[in-house]
């Protein structure tokens, strides 16, 4: 049996906890960035394609970075020391604290941000008193401009919890230097740098922000990360159409395999499906996600009669 075969099965099965009421409802909610509260037609090398042109990321990546991920491909060279030649280009291109400010901000004024699961998030966590978390392979300093910045962009009340990622040095007047840390599918060290699964990352944000709790009552919101979704309690998907993935995402194994049925729930942003009731379907699963023992008929039908008028 292949692993896809195993995993369908596995999030079939725990599909049957709703019930029998066996879902927690979740004490924490740990959301991926990447492709999940941003959509997924921002590329690699986005932030510095605004800031150098196109003509020279094009360069860059022609003659940098894809001759690297043909090398990584071909087992040429570890996973580890491709992501460090990746960290290594940004570093060279200038980047600074303040440009990922200003790239956020500016993905906000471009309509390119999850809108309904962000507000959601925000309103879960006011009236549950639910930490949200961000989950990025990107950088931890990205995670937290969207944690401390997005809710009130949206006029909306507060801040989100914190942020897991990757880490590099910077310098006083926020330049980056150099790498800490970077996320990759196994923990380990590679030329001096740190390399920890978002699992361990995870861990490590709980532990240090003295965080207890059980794995099953940890949600996670993503549009793939399976792993994820089957370590802890409950796994949402955002399902984005196809036409809005950008070529790099609609090529990547795990997210296809994803769609395929790897989740416990999803939220389908295909015109004509969840769309208009995306925010309360957020809210309503996330809340309590035992209301998965209803069918999506059902679950429309007590969306709309909870936003009737008494």
């Amino acid at each position: 049996m292949t692993n896809i075969s195993k995993d369908l099965i596995f999030f079939k099965k725990r599909r049957e906890w709703a019930k029998s009421n066996k879902y927690k409802k979740p004490k924490i909610i740990l959301v991926d960035i990447d492709g999940t509260i941003v959509k997924p037609k921002v590329r690699m090398y986005s932030m510095s394609e605004e800031k150098l042109g196109k003509k020279e990321i094009f360069k860059l990546e022609k003659n940098r970075t894809a001759p690297l991920r043909r090398e990584m491909i071909k087992r040429k060279i570890s996973f580890e020391k491709y992501l460090i030649e990746l960290s290594k280009i940004d570093i060279e291109l200038g980047e600074y604290y303040k440009d990922y400010k200003k790239f956020f901000f500016g993905l906000m004024k471009k309509n390119m941000i999850n809108i309904p699961l962000v507000k959601a998030l925000g309103k879960l966590k006011i009236k549950n008193k639910i930490k949200v978390i961000f989950l990025t392979s990107n950088l931890k300093i990205y995670g937290e401009i969207i944690s401390d910045n997005v809710l009130r962009l949206l006029k909306e009340k507060g801040k989100f919890d914190g942020a897991v990622g990757a880490e590099y040095k910077f310098d006083k007047i926020g330049k980056a230097v150099g790498v800490s840390m970077l996320i990759s599918h196994k923990d380990g060290n590679c030329e001096g740098v740190k390399f920890m699964t978002k699992i361990t990352a995870i861990k490590k944000y709980f532990k240090k922000n003295g965080i207890k709790v059980k794995n099953n009552e940890v949600a996670v919101v993503s549009d793939a990360d399976t792993d994820l979704m089957k370590y802890f309690g409950l796994g949402g998907l955002v399902l984005y159409p196809l036409e809005e993935l950008s070529d790099q995402f609609k090529h990547i194994e795990y997210i296809k395999n994803a769609r395929r049925g790897l989740f416990d729930f999803c939220v389908n942003y295909g015109k004509g499906k969840d769309m208009e009731i995306a925010q309360k379907k957020w809210e309503l699963v996330l809340g309590n996600p035992n209301i998965l023992k209803n069918s999506d008929m059902n679950i429309r039908k007590i969306i709309k009669n909870n936003g009737k008028k008494k």
